[in-house]
């Protein structure tokens, strides 16, 4: 319990490859001793780190463990943050057909949204949501906690930019940024906010918008993969805005990404209207996920649903439908 606790105050502080160690040395100690609970807590606590250093199949391992015991244990709460935690990873991996079942799974158990990770899951359902080009359906959860009204804040902010109304979505933007003044730290989508924090600054004030947002310098974990990543990404999309012979910083940023089959960012950043890529008139009326899935071709894209909560009732479209 003890190297549990430590390996927590680790993340706290960023340092994931000494959770990865604490948690490595926990988990055989906890099966032995049969402390299932403890277990399941490790291995979802070691998919959640693994995620952040880009151990992306290891992850998924540990999640599905950590769900088997949840399952065994009938905890339903756990399951919901597991499932929702698995989701969201499969986004960000361009496997939006397992994002969907396992985003939806984890709405369907029997737990009240008012739960301490609501807020998180329903923000993962509304970008899936998002990337498939439902759009009716990207609602995010609503919360008393400031974080959470944060993350309902840039989430709708997010939408209104898939909707192509920025200035609708401005306004949400500006009122995150007071509201969480130096806690960045402590959202639940670091990348997300900064990327539409200095999307904002620049397209309301230029350059001197995006200049003074990094002196100081922002507060924020950006030790997380996919964070920085996005981040990275939003800066090398608006160099290239400002000046057109600056497109060898955005393309890093791309091969990076496909390096790292974070196809998910990639999806994101096309339906916020920052598109990494060129896309031709042939992808116009297509959705994110389905654009990504003509360009990267894998078997966990084979087929893209049509929704998140209407996953089962929805027939799946093929790739190039």
């Amino acid at each position: 319990m003890a190297i549990i606790a430590r390996s927590y105050s680790q993340w706290g502080l960023g340092d994931f490859e000494a959770t990865t160690s604490g948690l490595d040395a926990a988990i055989p100690v906890l099966k032995s001793l049969a402390m299932q609970s403890d277990l399941r807590r490790a291995l979802n606590g070691m998919g959640v780190t693994l995620t952040a250093l880009g151990r992306f199949s290891e992850a998924i391992n540990a999640f599905k463990r950590s769900i088997e015991i949840a399952k065994l244990l009938g905890d339903d709460m756990a399951l919901s943050v597991t499932w929702s935690n698995l989701g969201s990873l499969y986004t960000d991996l361009g496997w939006f057909d397992e994002a969907a079942v396992s985003l939806r799974t984890a709405m369907s158990v029997d737990t009240t949204p008012q739960i301490r990770l609501g807020a998180e899951l329903y923000a993962n359902a509304m970008w899936l949501a998002i990337h498939l080009g439902s759009l009716d359906e990207a609602e995010a959860s609503k919360s008393g906690l400031w974080r959470h009204r944060a993350l309902a804040l840039l989430c709708r902010a997010d939408l209104l930019l898939a909707r192509a109304s920025p200035e609708l979505a401005w306004p949400l933007v500006e009122r995150a940024v007071k509201l969480v003044g130096n806690k960045a730290r402590f959202l639940h989508d670091v990348g997300q906010f900064h990327r539409l924090a200095l999307h904002f600054d620049w397209s309301t004030q230029g350059m001197a918008g995006v200049e003074a947002w990094l002196n100081p310098a922002r507060e924020g974990n950006y030790k997380r993969v996919t964070d920085w990543l996005e981040i990275k990404a939003m800066f090398a999309w608006i160099a290239l805005e400002q000046d057109d012979h600056r497109e060898d910083e955005l393309k890093a940023v791309l091969r990076e990404l496909e390096t790292k089959e974070l196809v998910g960012l990639i999806s994101r950043l096309i339906a916020v209207r920052c598109s990494p890529i060129s896309l031709s008139q042939t992808f116009k009326d297509e959705p994110p996920a389905a654009v990504v899935a003509r360009l990267y071709p894998s078997p966990q894209r084979h087929c893209i649903p049509r929704s998140v909560l209407g996953h089962e009732r929805t027939a799946r479209q093929p790739r190039f439908a």
